[in-house]
């Protein structure tokens, strides 16, 4: 497998992909605007995506987050094929499609008047891409390793940290403050980036075994 090739070819077909988009997006932008219920502009905001998160409602913001995660996938899969290495690529990404069944969540009906702010879907996405990060590793070491206790240890814990972003109203349930402010978006990090280091660590331990 030549996945120097791979690679390349897998930026080609990002590069084009992404200059098809920019050229349509306004179509694009319209289309989705009449295929659902909600609407994906803010009063003012414009298919120009000068400023996505300002212009953009919470629900079409995961709309495009979903939508963002289909391209990658699909991408990813066109490029190194229907194999581990597919797979392995791919699985970062799949937590994307999630956002298709949040938009209750992340909504903007869920901004917090006190504080202005909702469940953001730039911040929970972004953390759940890192978050999954490791899926791509563990998914090599599964295919290699004797031992599945430790990488399938990994493997729940990476899942469990690209999932807490995704469905901060949960937390908030249990939380003496609201996950809707800074305070709260401050913890949502934290706590992220706390499973992360813990899976890194399982992820670790999986590696130093095979070697």
């Amino acid at each position: 497998m030549d996945l120097t090739g791979n690679a390349f070819f897998f930026m080609i077909i990002l590069s084009l992909i992404g200059i098809i988009w920019w050229f349509t997006r306004y179509s694009f932008g319209r289309f989705l605007d009449n295929h659902f219920s909600f609407p994906l502009l803010r009063e003012g905001g414009n298919y120009k995506y000068k400023n996505f998160q300002e212009e953009f409602t919470y629900q079409g913001q995961a709309i495009y987050a979903g939508f963002a995660g289909v391209i990658l996938a699909i991408s990813v899969f066109f490029s190194f094929g229907l194999n581990w290495v597919g797979w392995a690529l791919f699985s970062p990404f799949f937590l994307s499609f999630i956002f298709f069944l949040r938009i209750g969540t992340f909504n903007d009906d869920n901004i917090l008047p006190e504080t202005g702010m909702g469940y953001d879907v730039t911040k929970s996405w972004t953390l759940s891409l890192i978050g999954s990060i490791g899926l791509s590793v563990i998914f090599f070491v599964l295919n290699i390793s004797d031992s599945l206790i430790l990488p399938i240890i990994a493997l729940l814990l990476i899942l469990i940290t690209g999932l807490i972003p995704l469905f901060p109203d949960y937390i908030n349930k249990y939380l003496s403050y609201d996950i809707r402010s800074e305070k709260g978006q401050s913890f949502l990090e934290k706590i992220t980036w706390i499973f992360f280091a813990i899976s890194w660590v399982f992820i670790a331990l999986s590696i130093i075994l095979i070697l």
